[in-house]
């Protein structure tokens, strides 16, 4: 267990929800990060307007769909939804409300971005931080969610886990696997990203930009004491009268004003049943539940950088990318691949399956053959050709096996049946025994009447 989890553990003993965003967890801010102009320092307090909310621009939403970090399994990805529903929003923002929507996968994040030692650590379901999810969608990027769906558990990377599709089970090949990577699709890449505090610079973020997330102490919102509809606007933290810790990561889509008291407009991540349709109303100006202490912006592109980012999935019913001819063209293209070995066994399959080959799915020629690819397509063909016959197999069994293993058991029946039929036939002799001596006839007698 890495040593963040197990702080994680021990801060946990006392929490009700635990503690899920890990400052602590966080990755240096560079200033090369930041490439543009801040908002702040081209827009006046007296520019902004007294309210404002992505919710309602000109009459239009630009938010996303509201997430829930804890289905379908708890998981302490405050740090994740808050984030992520940030990029969602300021996705759809740069892609001026273009329909349908794109929700980035934050699974991915989940299954890649928790290796503490990489330069792209942003958490995992034992915590992390918002400033990591940028950093992670600045290095790596990001597909969108039909490429993996969130199931709230830290899964390992790799292709499959990055960008994954399935066949029906009918389609599928002795020894093939129902999921696989998928092999052609779209990442989302961040710009830039930054820290940003105080009011008038938050709001010009927000009203220039989009939403942000901050880091808040979330005791207010559980275990009953928020209640819908209010403006919390506590200076400690009410159970007991400690200051703020931050804890938790909100986002921020905006401010308004009710009863002359100012407040953000403020989405959780808990599910649109909680608070008011997955919102809560906080207090501006007195870093209520230390909201305005830190803080946190992306920039990030309108369009998706679209590559061959997996292996070759083109002998699979529902192939990503365009599928390469069978000839020296095309098998130059696996040998060029970043995936050569599964690659080159793909072009063996689908080469095998057009020429009549006859190798197995999985067998150790196409495997060997993989590892070692001839440098030509001519090289490959006579590889294949006067390589090792490979066994026979049945349901990845050799057929000697298989044809052993059905003799024995065709044995056993013939033996069971026998031992069958002479106990039956005691049993029925034993019984007509017990009846013939009932009227008075002998066992020959009674077997001369049958």
């Amino acid at each position: 267990m890495s040593a963040s989890k197990v702080l994680f553990l021990l801060g946990n003993l006392g929490g009700a929800a635990g503690q899920c965003y890990r400052k602590d967890l966080a990755p240096e801010h560079k200033p090369e990060y930041v490439k543009t102009a801040l908002p702040h320092t081209y827009t006046q307090a007296s520019d902004l307007p007294a309210e404002f909310t992505w919710q309602n621009v000109n009459g239009k939403s630009m938010l996303t769909p509201l997430l829930n970090q804890h289905i379908p399994v708890y998981c302490g990805g405050c740090w994740l939804h808050g984030s992520t529903a940030v990029l969602n929003d300021r996705l759809n923002i740069a892609r001026k409300g273009k329909t349908p929507q794109i929700m980035l996968a934050r699974q991915v994040v989940l299954n890649c971005g928790t290796n503490e030692s990489s330069d792209h650590y942003a958490g995992s379901c034992q915590g992390g931080t918002d400033k990591g999810v940028y950093n992670y969608m600045m290095k790596v990027g990001l597909p969108d969610e039909t490429c993996q769906q969130y199931d709230a558990t830290d899964h390992e990377c790799s292709p499959l886990r990055t960008c994954m599709n399935c066949d029906n089970k009918a389609s599928l090949k002795p020894g093939q696997d129902m999921c696989y990577p998928v092999t052609r699709y779209g990442k989302f890449f961040a710009q830039e990203w930054g820290p940003v505090t105080g009011v008038d610079n938050m709001k010009a973020e927000i009203f220039r930009r989009g939403p942000i997330t901050c880091g808040v102490d979330s005791s207010r919102l559980e275990e009953g004491r928020y209640h819908r509809g209010e403006i919390i606007a506590d200076l400690v933290r009410p159970q007991d009268g400690k200051a703020w810790e931050a804890d938790h990561v909100i986002s921020i889509v905006g401010w308004g004003a009710a009863q002359g008291e100012e407040y953000w407009i403020v989405r959780n991540s808990w599910g649109r049943y909680w608070g008011e349709d997955g919102f809560v109303k906080i207090a501006t100006g007195k870093n209520v539940m230390n909201i305005e202490a830190d803080c946190n912006w992306v920039v990030i592109g309108a369009d998706p950088v679209t590559d061959i980012f997996g292996p070759s999935d083109a002998d699979r019913l529902f192939p990503s990318a365009d599928v390469s001819t069978l000839d020296a063209e095309g098998y130059a293209q696996a040998l060029a691949s970043k995936f050569q070995y599964l690659d080159v066994a793909t072009f063996i399959r689908r080469l095998n399956a057009t020429q009549g080959f006859g190798l197995e799915y999985n067998s150790d020629t196409i495997k060997n053959i993989a590892e070692h690819p001839p440098a030509t397509f001519a090289g490959l063909i006579d590889a294949i050709k006067t390589a090792p016959a490979s066994p026979r197999t049945f349901h990845g069994q050799p057929l000697i096996v298989v044809a052993v293993a059905g003799s024995v058991a065709a044995g056993l029946a013939i033996l069971l049946g026998a031992t069958v039929c002479i106990v039956g036939r005691r049993r029925l002799f034993g019984r007509r025994s017990r009846e013939v001596s009932r009227v008075g006839l002998t066992d020959e007698q009674a077997t001369e009447v049958a």
